[in-house]
């Protein structure tokens, strides 16, 4: 049994080989070098022209596949060699689970290994190994290929395999997935309060330059390209200079965080953050980013939970979680639905 964290923003399991202790009942066999379920490397089955790379051996044994993915734009890293294994999640067993026995799991780190559940696009690290909830379909076509996902700042839902409509108060609001890789989904704007940063569309669709904008559980902030982030740091300082730590020498957008007590009573007056996101039919709909989901409290008082990266369009993190929606994630249907909690 392992406490895993789950992540809509990579795709492979991976767990600690500190925790890795398999009995003797075990089924698990390392996946071999020179075997074909190691040269795999793209998710249609093509042993050639490998997108990220040639398979290699693992670094502590020549002879076994080897693993390696980058997280956060390389913030972090797991690496280590490939095996498989039953695997039992959510109540459903998939016997021959291929995951990553990995040797660079981040020490610090309060959990045991990732369940990645973001696409097959994003399941090849540099081999390609079927994501959990395919296999655990393929094993179990019963179940829909759905899951459903809420985040509190104490814990959270994964109802998986299904969607747990008691949960919501308001219809699900669908937008389709453009790519299959992350849950990547057209985000036209993105605004403080009402106030748009007025850059175009494009800037956050995904091109040559950009993995483009999604939605990713594993990541605990907000993530923006950096023109959509100098613009957002503009707007914000003109219109909300008032606010504490917005302006002057030491603001949140270098790094200051905000005491406590002062943040009490300040808290209500920081803008939402809003997201427009156009729905299946064509129309716009709006995801607010709520100011205690974005401003992170910690141990040094209140930090801004924004940051700018290169090659993304908008990262909607955790915040999009905790601002109190319940997120469906349709792979069948290729699309993500957007509803306001009743509970989590």
């Amino acid at each position: 049994r392992f406490n895993i964290f789950l992540d809509t923003g990579s795709s492979n399991v991976a767990v600690k080989r500190s925790q890795w202790n398999p009995d003797s009942s075990s089924s698990s066999s390392s996946v071999l070098f020179d075997s074909p379920e190691c040269k795999v490397c793209d998710s249609d089955g093509r042993t050639t022209a490998c997108q990220w790379g040639n398979p290699f051996p693992a670094r502590l044994n020549a002879s076994v596949c080897g693993y390696g993915v980058d997280y956060g734009g390389t913030r972090n890293m797991m690496g280590g060699s490939l095996v498989s294994d039953s695997v039992t999640f959510a109540g459903f067993t998939v016997q021959q689970e291929v995951f990553s026995v990995d040797e660079m799991f981040p020490a610090e780190q309060p959990f045991d290994g990732i369940v990645g559940l973001a696409l097959e696009g994003a399941a090849s690290n540099p081999t390609y190994t079927p994501t959990l909830f395919r296999n655990v379909k393929t094993e179990n076509p019963g179940i829909s290929a759905v899951f459903g996902l809420c985040l509190t700042q104490n814990g959270g839902m994964l109802d998986f395999g299904w969607l747990n409509e008691s949960k919501i108060s308001e219809p699900f609001q669908f937008v389709n997935v453009s790519h299959d890789v992350y849950w990547n989904m057209a985000v036209q704007d993105f605004a403080v309060g009402s106030q748009s940063v007025g850059l175009p569309s494009f800037t956050y669709h995904r091109n040559v330059d950009s993995v483009g904008s999604f939605t990713d559980s594993g990541t605990s902030i907000l993530i923006l390209g950096p023109v959509i982030y100098d613009s957002f740091q503009t707007l914000f300082q003109t219109s909300f200079c008032n606010l504490p730590s917005v302006c002057g020498n030491e603001t949140i957008f270098n790094g200051a965080c905000i005491a406590d007590e002062v943040m009490q009573g300040a808290i209500s007056s920081f803008p939402s953050l809003n997201v427009t996101v156009t729905l299946i039919d064509g129309s716009p709909a709006y995801l607010e980013v709520a100011p205690d989901a974005y401003m992170l409290k910690g141990d040094n008082g209140w930090c801004l939970g924004v940051i700018s990266g290169a090659g993304v369009g908008v990262v909607l993190g955790t915040p999009i979680y905790t601002s109190g929606y319940y997120i469906a994630h349709d792979i069948d249907n290729g699309r993500v639905g957007f509803a306001r909690t009743t509970s989590c």
